[in-house]
């Protein structure tokens, strides 16, 4: 008995306990990017004359630390534009509306860029397939900051 003892203590405490596993690189973490303020700029556009229409020009508007405030033409639509709740996925989103036609414009993030869509809207047919209106490149890694109305703010 006292051989079998001394063979188990001496098989734990010479090598009897497992090999530890390989430890694992680390991953590396990206670097966050900064904030960045971004939303669409409504601006009155001049109406038509022959239907005394309202046309708005919507502007995509980035405010970056260090970099100052870009922008990019959406394009000018019929009717008053406002923002209104981005779909799912959505950064901004805004529609124009006026007598049963205007258009509805989301605004997407895309890796590192912001890109704006437009889509047609006519209350007699079907909406237009979504067209690239405008497209941004954001700093690398850049967290964004929409600016929407209180109204839209935390939905």
């Amino acid at each position: 008995m006292r051989a079998f003892v001394l063979g188990v203590v001496l098989a734990v405490g010479c090598g009897g306990a497992s090999v530890p596993p390989p430890e694992e690189p680390e991953e590396e973490e990206e670097e966050e990017g900064p904030i960045v303020a971004v939303t669409l700029r409504f601006e009155e556009a001049p109406s038509d004359e022959a239907t005394d229409t309202p046309h708005t020009r919507v502007v995509l508007v980035q405010i970056a630390p260090d970099e100052g405030r870009s922008t990019a033409e959406v394009g000018t639509f019929a009717g008053v534009c406002q923002h209104i709740a981005p779909d799912v996925g959505a950064v901004l989103a805004a529609r124009c509306w006026w007598a049963g036609f205007g258009a509805r414009v989301t605004v997407l993030r895309e890796g590192d860029d912001l890109v704006a869509y437009g889509v047609r809207l006519d209350e007699h047919a079907p909406a237009s397939d979504p067209e690239e209106a405008a497209r941004m490149t954001l700093p690398e890694n850049a967290r964004l900051d929409p600016i929407l109305p209180a109204t839209l703010r935390g939905q």
